[in-house]
């Protein structure tokens, strides 16, 4: 499945809260609703309740509830403030520069050893 593909047609997306597709949802700007499983996966409800604090999810720790991600999923996906929040996020993320920033710095760094040894 192409994840980057397929989250820009969604109104909002039900994810597990693993970093990748925690990043896959903010890069494409949906809400989301966060099931990251039982107590003991505390990195991804971590990441759940980050996204919930950033307004752009909410997160069901536990036991799934199904009527609750019912009624969450209508929310995320209804109520304005989530897309607002998750696409207010992604203009954020867009303007990262990670990948050609760590190449200026390795260009720079390999440029002044060069220099410094000759």
């Amino acid at each position: 499945m192409d994840v980057p593909e397929i989250l820009p047609r969604c109104d909002a997306a039900i994810i597990h809260g693993g970093h990748g597709i925690c990043m896959a949802v903010l890069t494409a700007g949906i809400p989301a609703v966060v099931l990251p499983g039982s107590e003991q996966e505390q990195e991804r409800i971590f990441n759940g309740k980050r996204l919930e604090t950033m307004g752009t999810a909410r997160c069901v720790p536990g036991n799934i509830e199904w009527n609750k991600v019912h009624n969450d999923i209508e929310a995320v996906a209804q109520e304005p403030i989530y897309r607002t929040n998750a696409q207010r996020w992604q203009k954020h993320i867009q303007q990262w520069r990670g990948p050609k920033d760590a190449w200026e710095q390795l260009v720079r760094l390999v440029s002044d050893t060069t220099s410094s040894i000759q």
